[in-house]
């Protein structure tokens, strides 16, 4: 959830960035290990990507659909295959909470996003017109009620994303992360990279763009910055401080996350009912 923040955050920080002859990059040969979403003890108390993938189908369906009752009729189409599509591009971002993960889009696309979640936006040219913008801002309020998402539920499962950005930060000063960060950087030297994290890494501004193909310089980093932290056991290591902090701040918030808890659980069942109706 908070990963797609973190990703925007990094890319606002000062890059460093370095040159490499094909004899230092060759060192770095990443295995070929399946990404796998982090688990953290916050996890219990939010929404799957799968739940989050059926709510945002349903709310473009009550979107596209009150959009053809006005008479609109350029909509694309919604479908199981967008659910999995939206889940998949969830996966993505958390496989990116520290950074690039999955050696298989490093190999290909270098630091972009794969082309599945690029083209996950199924919303794009929806409005052309004054009247049609005022017609689909009807249309997404009603779409949002039709959720059955009360304010109560929504400020409780906002504390939830508030405490993950918490969890997430302190990690961030904690200093067995700065070790590992400094361990990591360590690495990517050797190999003829100068970056201080690996936030700092994806936010090179010469690997800026948004759809053309990236550089062989562009792979070579993502592919050492992943050999980097396979080599310092970074995720690992991050991971468990960071759940350490998420512990203390979920003892510290009980009675508020066992509402959120509840509310997913009753959630997920007002979301299979929505769906069982919507044809």
């Amino acid at each position: 959830m908070f990963a797609v923040l973190c990703i925007l955050w990094a890319a606002t920080g000062a890059a460093g960035c370095g040159t490499s002859d094909n004899s230092t990059a060759d060192k770095a040969k990443p295995k070929v290990v399946a990404p796998v979403r982090p688990h953290y003890p916050l996890r219990e108390y939010e929404p799957t990507p799968r739940d989050q993938a059926e709510r945002d189908y349903l709310y473009r369906k009550g979107v596209w659909d009150c959009m053809a009752g006005l008479g609109y009729h350029h909509l694309p189409t919604v479908s199981e295959r967008l659910v999995a599509q939206e889940a998949r591009t969830t996966a993505e971002f958390d496989s990116r909470r520290y950074g690039i993960t999955d050696l298989s889009i490093a190999s290909q696309y270098g630091y972009q996003l794969s082309p599945a979640v690029k083209g996950a936006d199924g919303t794009k040219s929806l409005t052309k017109s004054a009247v049609e913008r005022k017609a689909l801002s009807s249309c997404a309020r009603s779409a949002n009620s039709g959720l059955r998402i009360d304010s109560a539920t929504r400020a409780d499962m906002a504390v939830v994303v508030q405490l993950d950005q918490k969890g997430f930060q302190q990690a961030e000063t904690d200093p067995q992360v700065k070790a590992v960060f400094n361990a990591w950087s360590r690495c990517m030297a050797g190999l003829g990279y100068s970056y201080a994290d690996p936030y700092k890494a994806a936010a090179d501004h010469r690997f800026e763009h948004s759809s053309i193909k990236p550089s062989a310089l562009e792979v070579a980093v993502a592919r050492a910055d992943i050999f980097c932290k396979q080599k310092t056991d970074l995720v690992r290591i991050v991971t468990s401080v960071e759940s350490e902090h998420q512990s203390t701040l979920i003892a510290q918030n009980r009675a508020t996350l066992a509402r959120a808890k509840k509310e997913v659980a009753h959630q997920r069942q007002i979301l299979a009912s929505l769906l069982a109706g919507a044809g």
